[in-house]
């Protein structure tokens, strides 16, 4: 009698095991009897491990990572204020040039310790970029006087040395970081210059270079943030460039602006359009939503600067623009 009641209860455990295994995919380890202490489960060892990893890459990225950008931001910044300072009986040059040694150094710095700073490295890169193109527009602001004219040749290529001393080192670290450092350096020069004919270009060949780092290398980020300062630019130049101290007004320069604004965005929107071929053809949000930034902001720079440019009222513009745009959908859907 006692031993079918055992075997029943042995086949009744049996049962309950092959239930939990059918509804959890395991089967829960049984305590070892007579131990000590009971062994652990066979699913906590990787659920343990799994939460140690969490724990270490939350640490990581805290740490290093966000720390670290921080501390950096905060030494750009003090180095940026202490080279604004006015200083009395000094020359323009001499903190600019100062400034543009110190972040020479910092990023030779980084390039000789890039194995033992890592993911520092780049951050550090970063901050000396911002810091020498900060250094060189201390020859134009902040002083008690110009040392060189911002439309001059000299001033010129001061300007835009930087931008593509910054690119050059986008590509030899393949860092978007740097990139979109440039290219925020690059729009900000085009403001900086008082001649409308080459900010424009200038601004044409930032949208460029971010179309063509997306199509060629994939950087979508770039091309992404590349659309709101090229178009931030072409709205503050359109603005009596009122960030250098001129008037804040509306004032078409070239005429031929609202061209400008389409080529623009035809431009960018290259950059999507010939970017790498999507292999599970799914676009990835933020490919969509630079298409809608690029098209968006393009056709409100078209829209205003051809109300405010136009002497006679004349539908052509927008015949023009709407055959442009429906050429763009059209070969998006085709693509």
């Amino acid at each position: 009698m006692e031993g079918d009641v055992n075997s029943r209860l042995e086949r009744l455990e049996a049962r309950i095991r092959r239930l939990e295994e059918a509804q959890f995919g395991t089967a829960r380890a049984e305590p070892v009897v007579g131990a000590g202490r009971a062994e652990p489960a066979a699913d906590s060892v990787p659920m343990r491990a799994s939460a140690e990893r969490a724990q270490q890459q939350l640490e990581f990225e805290v740490g290093q990572v966000w720390f670290s950008r921080i501390g950096i931001t905060v030494l750009a910044l003090g180095a940026a204020f202490a080279i604004s300072l006015p200083y009395t009986g000094l020359s323009s040059w001499i903190p600019a040039l100062a400034g543009m040694f110190f972040a020479g150094v910092v990023v030779a710095a980084a390039h000789l310790w890039r194995g033992r700073l890592g993911l520092l490295a780049g951050f550090v890169r970063g901050g000396g970029c911002i810091l020498l193109y900060f250094s060189a527009l201390r020859l134009f602001l902040f002083g008690q006087g110009e040392s060189i004219p911002v439309d001059s040749p000299i001033g010129i290529a001061v300007l835009l040395s930087v931008p593509v001393a910054g690119m050059v080192l986008s590509l030899v670290y393949s860092s978007t970081w740097l990139a979109v450092i440039a290219m925020a350096s690059g729009c900000f020069s085009a403001i900086m210059i008082p001649l409308p004919w080459l900010s424009m270009a200038i601004l044409s060949v930032a949208a460029g270079a971010a179309a063509w780092l997306n199509a060629k290398k994939g950087w979508r980020g770039v091309l992404f943030f590349g659309i709101g300062l090229c178009f931030s630019a072409f709205f503050v130049i359109m603005l009596n460039r009122f960030v250098t101290g001129n008037p804040f007004q509306w004032n078409v320069e070239p005429r031929s602006a609202s061209m400008i604004a389409g080529g623009l965005s035809f431009i960018l929107a290259a950059g999507s359009l010939f970017r790498r071929v999507v292999v599970d053809g799914r676009e990835a949000p933020i490919t969509i939503l630079t298409s809608l930034l690029n098209c968006g902001m393009g056709f409100i720079a078209f829209f205003a600067t051809t109300e405010v440019a136009a002497e006679t009222r004349s539908g052509v513009p927008y015949l023009i623009a709407a055959v442009f745009y429906l050429a763009v959908a059209t070969a998006f859907w085709a693509r």
